[in-house]
Formats: C-alpha cells, sequence, structure tokens
C-alpha cells in the first residue's frame, strides 16, 4: 500500500507519521504541508506544497492507494474567516476530487465531534448542529455534507479533543499553568482522546472495508476544570465571565489569537464510540487521565 498523506508537519502527523511507516502493509509514505516536514524514515518521502492547488495534487497523488487528509486551520489566527474557509473546505475538496478523479480507493478524513455543536452519548447519525461561533467546526460540518452527496466512501474520523506529546502549543498551556477556567453548575462533561488513539483508528480505517463516520474519543467522561487542575492544589480559578470580558478587551485593542474557545468551553459534548469498536475493531488504549498524565510528560 502506498498512502498519501496531507498535512504532513501537523502536530497529529507526528504521532501517526511513526506508526503509518512502520507498518508492515505500507510499502510508501508521501506527505504535503505547507511547511517542512521534518520527520524522517526510509519509506518517507515529502514536499511543500498547497492542497488548495488541483494541478500539485494531480501530479503528487498519482499512484497512490490512499489518501489521509490532515490538513485544516483550526484557529483563526493572523487569517480572516474567509482565507479560513479557503483552506479548509476549498483545500479539503480539492484533495476529495483528485482522490475520485485518480481513482484512489480509499480516503479517510480527519473530522471532528465539534459538527454536533453539543449532547450527551451522541452516535453518528445526530444531525449537525456546529456553533455558529466555531468556524472550524462549521467548515468540518460543511465537508461532511458535501462528502455525503459526492463521495460517501469517504471515512470520517469525528476525533474529540486530541491530547499528548504533539498537540498543539495552547493545548500544554492549558494542562500546566497554575490557572483554570471556573465554571458554574452544573458544569458541562467532555471526553478527549490520545494522539496515539487517534492514530491507530486511521490504521484500522486503512486496513478493514468500511466507510461512513466514526467518533473517537477515550471512554471517560470528564470536566474541563477537573482535566486541567488533575488533582494539583493552590490553582486559581478564573471565573468564565471575566475571561470572556478579558478576550473581548484584548479584541478591541487588536489583538489576532484565536479565543473561540471562551465561547464554547461550557459546552457538553459527549459522545458514543461503539460503531467504532464493533466495525473499526478499535479500542482506545489510554484513559482520559493517561492523556492528561502524557501531557505533564511532554511538558517537563
Amino acid at each position: 500500500m502506498r498512502v498519501f498523506v496531507t498535512g504532513s508537519a501537523g502536530c497529529l502527523a507526528q504521532s501517526l507519521l511513526p506508526k503509518l511507516c512502520a507498518h508492515p502493509a505500507v510499502e510508501q509514505v508521501f506527505g504535503v504541508d505547507r511547511k517542512l516536514t521534518r520527520f524522517t524514515y526510509p519509506k518517507f518521502h515529502s514536499s511543500i506544497g498547497d492542497v488548495r492547488n488541483h494541478s500539485f495534487l494531480q501530479k503528487s497523488m498519482q499512484g497512490y492507494d490512499a489518501v489521509i487528509h490532515l490538513a485544516f486551520a483550526i484557529a483563526q489566527i493572523n487569517i480572516t474567516e474567509a482565507e479560513m474557509h479557503d483552506n479548509n473546505v476549498n483545500g479539503t475538496r480539492a484533495v476529495f476530487a483528485v482522490a475520485k478523479q485518480l481513482n484512489i480507493r480509499k480516503t479517510i478524513n480527519l473530522s471532528s465531534v465539534s459538527v454536533y455543536g453539543s449532547g450527551e452519548n451522541i452516535t453518528e447519525n445526530k444531525a449537525f448542529t456546529p456553533s455558529p461561533k466555531f468556524a472550524y467546526a462549521r467548515h468540518k460540518a460543511e465537508i461532511e455534507h458535501h462528502a455525503a452527496a459526492e463521495y460517501p466512501a469517504i471515512i470520517h474520523l469525528r476525533a474529540h479533543f486530541i491530547f499528548g506529546p504533539n498537540s498543539q502549543r495552547f493545548l500544554h498551556t492549558l494542562c500546566n499553568n497554575r490557572v483554570f477556567v471556573s465554571l458554574p453548575p452544573p458544569v458541562p462533561t467532555l471526553q478527549v482522546v490520545h494522539e496515539s488513539d487517534v492514530s491507530s483508528a486511521i490504521l484500522k480505517a486503512l486496513e478493514l472495508p468500511v466507510s461512513g463516520a466514526f467518533n473517537i474519543a477515550a471512554d471517560e467522561v470528564v470536566t474541563l476544570p477537573a482535566f486541567v487542575k488533575n488533582g494539583r492544589k493552590l490553582m486559581l480559578p478564573l471565573p468564565i465571565r471575566g475571561v470572556r470580558y478579558a478576550t473581548a478587551v484584548a479584541k478591541r485593542l487588536g489583538s489576532q489569537e484565536d479565543f473561540t474557545w471562551a465561547d464554547i468551553i461550557d459546552t457538553t459534548l459527549t459522545v458514543s464510540c461503539d460503531r467504532a469498536k464493533q466495525l473499526l475493531q478499535w479500542r482506545p488504549e489510554f484513559s482520559a487521565w493517561d492523556t492528561r498524565a502524557a501531557m505533564n510528560r511532554a511538558a517537563k
């Protein structure tokens, strides 16, 4: 099997690429990203490129058996929402179109549980109601709606919040600061998932004759304050009202940071992963608290 990976310089790719290259059924892996991919392995090659460029994709994706699409902007930092949409939606549509044109037999798209908006123990057949304040979620939902009509064989892995040694810097800061956002009762619940478990789900999707959507999350339901505190004492609580006031002031003063997290932090979102366990034969190796411990080790 020859596998083409977009977003190969991103956070999740750093967990996936070693597993992918070590897989005995994988003969060659090619990665593309707008940044240099620093991962090295004898069967891995990469290029700098933009997935919105159809001619680049048509040339680069020739001869591959599978596509794993990870390229996506989560936060709107130093770009307009229109630019983010162009990258996320138009770029993804280009990948799907070229994969179909080249008769690539399998396409795996990293999606997100954020397409559901909110709810508890959600299954994959729930209607999408992404938060209007969360562009990333809206873009993921738009892509899945498009794929359902045009490319029904595509596999969508709807991952929950992905943590691990290679996580985004913001998540490491969140877990290792001495402050946490205090939320009024009833405190909303959520799930997390270790990057290694997401990578394992991708490998399962490569191996098995499946299609459609799969929720991917650790089994445990947690609250964000408890997850961040992780039993630590002498933590400073920051009331959510104060946090939102501070982010509003920062925006007015011209900050280019993406403060979407402050808008959605009080949302309950938990999912059922029964479909992934049954059809993908996938089980999370890491609990929510194992995942939290990995953030500690990565910070040292």
